[in-house]
């Protein structure tokens, strides 16, 4: 664990260093070896020839797990490239479908901006039609009434003339018959 890094590279360098460092250890070590002639000696040198076996069998295991590792990081690492594809596709797809929405949505508020303008026109048109036919009604309304006024007036007048009419015939009777004349 001593040797490991975050580059898989460095990990490798410093390993494969360890392990010529146990290979010269081993080599030294080794020349000792000859020296050992008693019981006690070629015990300890067993145990240390299983000590470099399990250290040789560590290594291949090792190997082997780290085959193991690359393989399933080489296919984990095409499923993220194939997801990363894929999720790539569909933010374009989303992009495309979303100017398009865009367009789409642009176009169709100038079209209900141009009918609403259009339908505000004709209602506008239709107010003030409604406003000028209020204005000529009024005076329509007032129009009647003054020719009832002046139709008023007129029988007035006449009942008046014929009032004031009979009245001087009354006048001028009893005046030509106070004086003996006949009416004119």
């Amino acid at each position: 664990r001593t040797l490991e890094t975050n580059n898989p590279k460095e990990d490798n360098s410093a390993r494969s260093a360890v392990m010529v460092q146990i290979d010269n250890l081993r080599k030294q070590f080794g020349g000792y070896r000859r020296y050992a002639t008693d019981a006690d000696s070629v015990a300890f040198f067993a145990g240390i020839d299983r000590l470099w076996a399990a250290a040789d069998q560590l290594e291949r295991d090792v190997g082997a797990v780290e085959t193991v590792v690359e393989g399933s990081e080489a296919r984990e690492m095409a499923m993220v490239m194939e997801q990363l594809a894929i999720q790539r596709q569909r933010v374009t797809k989303l992009r495309s479908d979303l100017t398009t929405s865009g367009a789409n949505t642009e176009a169709l508020a100038v079209s209900v901006l141009r009918g609403g303008m259009a339908d505000a026109r004709t209602r506008f048109a239709d107010d003030v039609l409604a406003a000028d036919k209020g204005v000529v009604d009024v005076y329509w309304v007032r129009l009647q009434q003054a020719d009832r006024d002046i139709d008023g007036l007129v029988s007035e007048k006449s009942r008046l003339l014929n009032e004031l009419e009979s009245q001087y015939e009354i006048i001028d009777t009893n005046l030509s018959d106070s004086n003996g004349e006949a009416p004119r």
